[in-house]
């Protein structure tokens, strides 16, 4: 049987916009089996995906870590094709740990050479989900579709019901605690605008969110989630919610994927034609800076 190797690493945001990728992969090579290498922090999606027989975790160690560079190169070899959706500096060295099968990705660094290149000079210029379909399309394979992480869902309602929440609003207001740029500021603001309304507002984020998404629900009453759910519950959290509305991170592409309704929230600090989330229901709303959108802007976009 024919095995192939699917490299996807993360973060949260381009796992889920790689999964017409994947699905593509899997429709290309119906009859192989299809091992995913990826993180540990997104095996609860992977774990699930309809695309793969098998999964692989990828420490991501220093090179200078013997022991892990001897794991890895287990792991990646007697592959007959690999298909790198990660193409960085550090997956291309993987094409020479894995004895230099067939190759799909981007001819990057010592990975020069492999069998199927992707060669447009523009890659970087494209959108993700366009720049995955024109990498894999160098090697016969045909994307379409958008991206679906419904695959993954699990029940979140006794977390809702726990907190009486049944018509609410998910907010998503914190980002990568290194790219402070990319917060929006107004969130309480915001919040206070959907209290008027009636509305119940749900704060959804992790461990670098925390003390923001504290000091919110300190301020505004909001039901603080941080830390409480796991992916496949958000992906039924955002499903279930009456809007979403976030920031340029990993869980407003989950949103999307669900069939959320909503906005993301993009400043200067990343480029929406390069990376927003592309779904029908979510709206992107940027500004530079990115204070000078107003909550009455996101509010009258979703007719709030």
């Amino acid at each position: 049987m024919r095995r192939i190797l699917v490299i996807k690493l993360g973060a949260l945001g381009d796992f889920v916009q790689a999964t017409p990728a994947f699905a593509a992969i899997r429709a290309h090579e119906r009859d192989a089996h299809i091992t995913l290498l990826t993180t540990r922090s997104l095996l609860s999606l992977a774990h699930p995906a309809p695309f793969f027989d098998a999964v692989a975790i990828d420490e991501r160690r220093p090179w200078w870590d013997v022991k892990y560079l001897l794991r890895l190169h287990h792991k990646l070899r007697g592959f007959d094709r690999v298909y790198d959706l990660q193409t960085n500096d550090r997956t291309s060295v993987y094409y020479w740990l894995a004895g230099r099968p067939e190759w799909n990705g981007a001819p990057l660094g010592v990975a020069k050479g492999i069998s199927h290149p992707q060669t447009r000079p523009d890659r970087d210029n494209l959108h993700t989900l366009d720049r995955l379909a024109d990498q894999l399309r160098a090697a016969g394979v045909q994307v379409s579709g958008s991206p679906d992480i419904t695959y993954a869902k699990d029940d979140a309602g006794p977390l809702l019901r726990s907190h009486d929440l049944k018509t609410f609003v998910a907010l998503v207001p914190g980002g990568s605690r290194h790219r402070p740029e990319k917060r929006w500021p107004h969130f309480a603001e915001l919040i206070s605008r959907l209290n008027e309304r009636k509305l119940t507002c749900v704060l959804i984020g992790g461990a670098d969110e925390r003390a923001l998404l504290e000091d919110l629900a300190q301020q505004t009453g909001a039901v603080n989630l941080c830390g409480r759910t796991t992916l496949p519950e958000l992906i039924d959290i955002f499903s279930r919610a009456l809007a979403v509305i976030g920031n340029d991170t990993g869980p407003m592409h989950l949103a999307a994927a669900a069939g959320a309704r909503g906005a993301v929230l993009f400043g200067p600090g990343s480029n929406p034609a390069l990376c927003a989330p592309r779904a029908e229901k979510i709206h992107v709303l940027s500004a530079n800076p990115l204070g000078t959108l107003l909550p009455s802007d996101v509010l009258r976009t979703l007719g709030l």
